[in-house]
């Protein structure tokens, strides 16, 4: 009977990896001296001192990351209450500068911006006050999804053990769709909040708050194919990106901050799909117009190319044939 008995093979079954040590993912040819290095070394030192599984790793990291940022958080939330009293007027100077580009005035268009570029020195609305915030809170959102990606396609083997409930593994993609559809969602929840904001920012933003619906569900084809690990970090970086929204917006936060009052936008500035439309034609229609005048200036612009080893660009135009008939004398 002993004989007869059937042994498994234990080599069949899949045992979980032993958990990480602070050092290991530099062995595996991660945590390098880079940025998308750093957070992953960020990363493992999170998971390895908190025991956390990879999903609660990559969610605490997310939000300790939006914490370190609310500061800049709150200074794009100043510019932004700052640019709203000149909007009018910058959007006035803009419509001049375009208007004079249009007609081929070069000196009218460059005089407008010099306007706007004094407006918004008075009001400390320039381009790196404005641009700063988004620029680095959109660079760290870049990096963490890289350092998360390499990851998951290496992919770490812990990643296959320690996920969600409908989806052990974050190096795989969701089965059930929820994570692409959650993302989807909140990503409609934070436009759609941000209106008051957008409306501050001009009503070119306001034109995106209804052509990003459609953006949006396009690209669910896109989030439907990566690791659950991404989809991880995606959903909870937006959601904290719109809990943060909601606090900036909070009456009594506002005044302990010091932020001016937020001005509630009246119905009649958003849009409607049918003005997004006419938007988005004369746009194209505009640069059309840009394109033939750029054209057109650069066909009365005589240009000589330079001979084969001339120290100069350019080389003078040769002289009228009349001119030069004239330079051998002229017969008596």
């Amino acid at each position: 009977m002993a004989n007869n008995e059937i042994v498994p093979d234990v080599t069949l079954i899949s045992l979980p990896p032993p958990p990480l040590q602070l050092g290991d993912l530099r062995e595996l040819g991660f945590s390098n001296m880079t940025p998308v290095g750093a957070v992953q070394a960020a990363l493992e030192f999170v998971q390895v001192t908190t025991g956390l599984p990879w999903w609660g790793t990559i969610v605490l990291t997310t939000t300790l990351v939006r914490l370190a940022l609310v500061h800049f958080a709150i200074k794009q939330v100043r510019t932004t209450a700052a640019m709203a009293p000149v909007r009018p007027q910058m959007d006035a100077l803009m419509a001049e500068v375009k208007e004079a580009k249009l007609k081929g005035d070069n000196t009218r268009a460059q005089v407008a911006v010099l306007k706007v570029r004094k407006l918004q020195r008075e009001t400390g609305t320039g381009l790196g006050a404005v641009m700063g915030g988004p620029l680095l809170q959109g660079a760290s959102s870049i990096v963490m999804f890289l350092a998360i990606k390499k990851l998951c396609d290496f992919p770490l083997a812990q990643l296959k053990y320690e996920g969600v409930a409908w989806l052990p593994s974050l190096a795989a993609a969701d089965p059930y769709y929820i994570l692409p559809a959650l993302s989807v969602g909140i990503m409609n929840l934070q436009i759609y909040l941000g209106r008051v904001d957008m409306a501050a920012a001009g009503k070119a933003s306001l034109h995106f708050i209804n052509v990003f619906p459609i953006i949006s569900v396009a690209s669910f084809a896109i989030l439907a194919y990566l690791p659950g690990g991404l989809l991880i970090y995606l959903v909870s970086n937006i959601a904290l990106v719109v809990v943060q929204g909601v606090f900036l917006r909070t009456a009594a936060v506002r005044r302990a901050l010091k932020l001016p009052p937020l001005v509630p936008p009246k119905p009649e500035q958003f849009p409607s799909m049918r003005d997004t439309w006419v938007a988005i034609k004369k746009w194209f229609a505009n640069q059309e117009r840009q394109a033939v005048v750029h054209a057109e200036q650069r066909s009365h612009i005589p240009v000589f190319p330079a001979q084969s080893g001339s120290p100069t660009p350019l080389r003078r135009p040769p002289a009228p044939r009349s001119m030069r008939h004239g330079s051998r004398g002229r017969k008596n």
